[in-house]
C-alpha cells in the first residue's frame, strides 16, 4: 500500500505497480513514496522496482522513499478494523497470512484485488508453494517470488509450473 498526495490507490501492491508507468505515472511521479510493509521481500521489490523505473522513465523522479517503522503487523494492531489496508498480509510462515483482526470474512473477500496468475480470476490465498517461473535475463535463473494460484487452477500449476509468472514478471519488470 502506497501513501501519495493524500491518496490511497485502491489497488493491491502489484496492480499499483503495474499501472505505474501507464496511466499514474505523472501523478506520482513526484511523490514521496511510504512503504507499509514487513521490510522483506515486498519492500526489496518495490525499491528495486522505483529504482528501475527510475532508471528508464527520464521523468519519472521521486522526492523520497520512507519505510513504516513496524510496518503491517503494528498497523493491524493500531487499528484492528483494517485502516487503510485492505486485504491479507502474506506471510513467509505456517501463519501464511495476516488480517485485520475485526474485519470480518465477507468483508476480506470484497477487497480481494489479486488474481490467480493463470486464470486471472479473483483470489487471495497463497498456496501450493507455487512460485513464478519467469527467467530473470540479468541471472538466468528464476524469479521465484510466490504466486496465487486458484483452486480451480492447481492442477494445471502442477502440470505445467513453467507457465507461472508473478504480476511484475508479466509486465517486464523483473529484478
Amino acid at each position: 500500500m502506497m501513501y501519495c498526495e493524500c491518496i490511497i490507490p485502491n489497488k493491491s501492491f502489484c496492480s499499483f505497480w503495474l499501472v505505474i508507468p501507464n496511466s499514474n505515472h505523472m501523478m506520482i511521479s513526484s511523490c514521496k513514496y511510504y512503504h507499509i510493509g514487513t521490510g522483506g521481500i515486498r519492500c526489496e521489490r518495490a525499491t528495486a522496482l522505483l529504482n528501475q523505473i527510475t532508471d528508464v522513465e527520464p521523468d519519472f523522479k521521486t522526492k523520497d522513499v520512507v519505510m513504516v517503522r513496524g510496518g503491517i503487523e503494528r498497523y493491524l494492531k493500531t487499528f484492528p478494523e483494517g485502516g487503510y489496508w485492505k486485504g491479507k498480509n502474506y506471510l513467509f510462515d505456517k501463519r501464511m497470512d495476516q488480517t485485520p483482526a475485526q474485519k470480518t470474512s465477507d468483508e476480506l473477500e470484497k477487497d480481494v484485488e489479486s488474481l490467480c496468475c493463470l486464470c486471472n480470476e479473483p483470489c487471495a490465498s497463497y498456496r501450493g508453494q507455487h512460485k513464478c517461473a519467469a527467467i530473470i535475463p540479468s541471472s538466468e535463473l528464476p524469479c521465484s517470488v510466490p504466486v496465487i494460484v486458484c483452486d480451480k487452477c492447481q492442477d494445471d500449476a502442477i502440470s505445467a509450473p513453467q507457465k507461472l509468472a508473478c504480476p511484475l514478471c508479466k509486465q517486464g519488470y523483473q529484478t
